[in-house]
């Protein structure tokens, strides 16, 4: 698998988990449930809410889905037995997992839900069979007049179910915006409408509220990475791999700080830090569709790197874009000759070790999904231990539920009196701790005293987050707009800055070292 392209695999937390469910036997019959239901549930956390189950049973199968206030989710298994339906689902924004159980009575499904910090009860009724799928696949080839619809319909979704639309960009400029996209729809092609789309979801200002990307989005088979003014090649694929480790100093002639601002001005979020934006235009300048969108490449799909190595040496490095397919199944290299621990185990988002000469316990803790189940072996593991220091590595954590975060880890942590105290409790964090993992850091410095060690958090901590998702209606792209504000550090500046900063240099990063560890281990 390729590295992530961008940290907008963005996740939330609380109520989205409403509808997740533990896994049962996926099984089912002719005879089973199936159809079209409607009704409420009642959740701890969001309160009544109106929600809808579209059941099917294929080839001896459970699937469709679940459609919330707070999104949209996929069945993914489930079995009927003795008139208790059990299904599994997820995805949503929360791409965690967790157990929805209906007791069917006729044309009557009523049960429970639980996932994390999250429970509650559900009451249904039978009103149909069950609805075709709504299509999920983008699809961009479609008319002038279908993109102006869907110009309608994100406008309109970010206005009215944004939880605060205006905060960073007056009405009259959103709606001028829009206008404006909408008159130029007809003398633009995909790429540059998508654009466009994206930039007025990024004028709403939060890390959560954006377009989605489609999947086939011509990556090139580069990664590029920031140090100081200098954009190095990290990680390479096929004919990438001729830039590797190489200063990049300009896409198609232009010189790549004046891309990397176009595109920080077209399609980063503007209430965010700068610290948040800028990682993720770095993350963009591999992308063809972006490059094409603002105009730096002709078509979306070839340009020309321009590169030079440590002695000077200028090269030209004409790619062509990969198919998802491709990106997936190839073979990528980085820079280094052995990754730092931070990124060992990439397929593993939680995971922990005993460094014995430093008489430390590492975690590296990427994701939510099962932090319920896995947390408590960990912190046996801590107790069995007992080491000198503990470190949380947030760095590459782009967040879930954090009521778990906080339940599970930090709560438990925060009472061991012997190991919460100042220099022996560290948590690791950088631009790309979002979400739950950016609130969680937020509490270890408010619930506890582990020092923070790394680079300032992208993500602000007083912000919207908890993103809901609707499809637009031709195009199917994904939307994504948050419902709730959080105040995670009230009464301070509102960013996170580590009580040590350190950035990693150029040389640092090719040799595989991580400073921010080395620091914390030798304190």
């Amino acid at each position: 698998m390729f590295s992530p392209l961008f940290l907008r695999t963005l996740v939330l937390i609380g109520v989205v988990v409403l509808f997740s469910c533990a896994a049962a036997s996926a099984a089912c019959g002719s005879g089973d449930p199936a159809g079209h239901y409607e009704g409420t549930a009642i959740s701890h956390e969001a309160g009544t809410l109106k929600v809808s189950l579209d059941l099917r049973c294929d080839q001896g199968r459970y699937g469709g889905s679940i459609v919330t206030p707070v999104g949209t989710f996929q069945i993914l298994d489930g079995s009927y037995a003795n008139k208790r339906l059990d299904l599994r689902f997820g995805g949503g924004a929360i791409g965690d997992t967790g157990k929805l159980s209906l007791n069917i009575d006729g044309d009557s499904a009523t049960g429970t839900f639980g996932l994390g910090a999250d429970s509650g009860s559900f009451d249904l009724k039978r009103l149909g069979e069950a609805r075709a799928p709504a299509p999920t696949t983008p699809d961009l080839n479609i008319s002038k007049e279908q993109w102006r619809d869907d110009l309608k319909f994100l406008l309109n979704e970010l206005t009215t179910k944004h939880v605060n639309p205006f905060q960073y960009t007056p009405r009259e400029s959103l709606l001028h915006q829009a206008a404006s996209l909408d008159a130029e729809i007809a003398g633009f092609d995909a790429d540059h409408i998508y654009m466009g789309m994206d930039h007025i979801a990024n004028l709403v200002g939060d890390g959560h509220t954006y377009v989605e990307f489609p999947p086939d989005l011509a990556l090139f088979p580069v990664s590029l990475r920031r140090f100081g003014s200098d954009y190095r090649v990290v990680e390479a694929t096929g004919d990438g791999a001729r830039a590797l480790g190489m200063r990049v100093l300009a896409i198609n002639g232009s010189p790549i700080a004046d891309v990397r601002d176009r595109l920080y001005s077209a399609i980063t979020p503007i209430g965010e830090t700068p610290v948040l934006r800028d990682a993720r235009a770095q993350n963009f300048l591999r992308i063809g569709m972006a490059l094409h969108g603002i105009g730096i490449i002709p078509q979306r799909d070839r340009a020309t790197f321009t590169v030079a190595n440590d002695a000077g040496l200028r090269s030209e490095v004409s790619l062509a874009a990969l198919t998802p397919a491709q990106a997936d199944s190839a073979q990528w290299m980085w820079v280094w000759p052995a990754p730092p621990l931070y990124e060992q185990q990439p397929r593993n988002d939680f995971w922990y070790t005993y460094l014995a000469p430093e008489k430390t316990v590492y975690l590296s803790f990427r994701g939510y999904e099962n932090l319920a189940s896995l947390a408590p072996a960990f912190m046996d593991f801590v107790r069995a231990k007992r080491p000198q220091k503990i470190v949380i590595d947030l760095r590459l954590n782009s967040g879930g539920d954090y009521k778990v975060g906080l339940n599970d880890l930090i709560e438990p942590i925060a009472g061991l009196k012997w190991l919460n105290r100042k220099g022996h409790l560290f948590v690791l964090v950088g631009a790309n701790t979002f979400s739950a993992a950016m609130s969680n850091a937020a509490q270890f410095r408010t619930m506890t005293l582990a020092m923070l060690v790394g680079q300032t958090i992208g993500e602000r901590p007083n912000s919207s987050q908890e993103a809901n998702e609707d499809r637009l209606p031709n195009s199917h792209l994904l939307l994504r707009y948050s419902t709730q504000r959080y105040t995670f550090l009230p009464g301070r500046v509102n960013e996170i800055i580590p009580d040590k900063v350190i950035f990693p240099t150029w040389q640092d990063f090719k040799m595989g070292r991580d400073p921010v560890l080395d620091w914390v281990l030798k304190k």
